[in-house]
């Protein structure tokens, strides 16, 4: 009996210790949680992106424009899918874009025709470049062509927040020849591409594109425009 009562006394014992420490584990799961929450929030460059972040969107722009050479390298190594790179920074820059136009006066029809052709002409580009790789004994990769695309094509997309304010802005829109530039300069770092095979590389890839796109445009575009 009196052992009964001894191990009846320590079960309430060890009863009552969990339920000291359970806020304390309960808290400690809370912070783990909250922790995994504020790191989902703050992407990094060595981090797949997450989330849409602006100042990740300011950083990368500032540092393909001023320093393509050193940053073509890190984007290589970054572990971004094509989906992260036109959700999270194509496309706030795009819709940016198409509210400026709004602004500027623009018809629903040509928002709308504005939002969607980014995207056609990128997922093109990518897949023509992928493709002509091994033509030039580069390495194929898809996921290196959108990088390389996206990120050449930060120039025109950042003009074109400015140019669609107004008309008398449209000279702003030359600022997107610099991606002719990145692309360039980007082409071999992401595509492993030989100096002896960037040229030809670069003019096939810009006329397959350039011929797609004004098909393209010539089915599409118009209908969309005089809607």
């Amino acid at each position: 009996m009196v052992r009964g009562m001894a191990s009846g006394k320590e079960s309430c014992r060890r009863l009552s210790e969990r339920e000291q420490q359970s806020p304390c584990i309960y808290m400690n799961v809370f912070l783990i949680h909250q922790n995994r929450y504020l790191k989902a929030e703050i992407p990094s460059p060595n981090q797949p992106l997450l989330i849409m972040d602006i100042q990740y969107i300011i950083d990368r722009a500032q540092g393909i424009i001023l320093n393509p050479k050193e940053e073509w390298r890190k984007i290589k190594e970054e572990p971004a899918s094509n989906a992260d790179l036109l959700l999270y920074y194509v496309l706030p820059l795009v819709v940016m874009a198409v509210f400026t136009g709004f602004i500027g006066s623009w018809s629903l029809t040509i928002a709308v025709f504005q939002l969607i052709s980014p995207f056609i002409g990128i997922v093109i580009a990518a897949y023509v470049i992928n493709e002509l790789a091994e033509k030039f004994n580069s390495t194929k990769s898809l996921n290196n062509a959108f990088k390389l695309v996206v990120y050449a094509a930060t120039p025109s997309l950042l003009a074109a927040i400015v140019a669609n304010l107004s008309f008398l802005l449209g000279w702003v829109s030359l600022f997107g020849l610099y991606g002719i530039y990145l692309f360039w300069v980007g082409i071999s770092p992401m595509m492993d591409t030989p100096q002896d095979k960037r040229l030809g590389y670069v003019l096939a890839s810009a006329l397959v594109i350039v011929i797609i796109q004004i098909v393209l445009f010539t089915l599409i575009g118009p209908s969309m425009m005089w809607r």
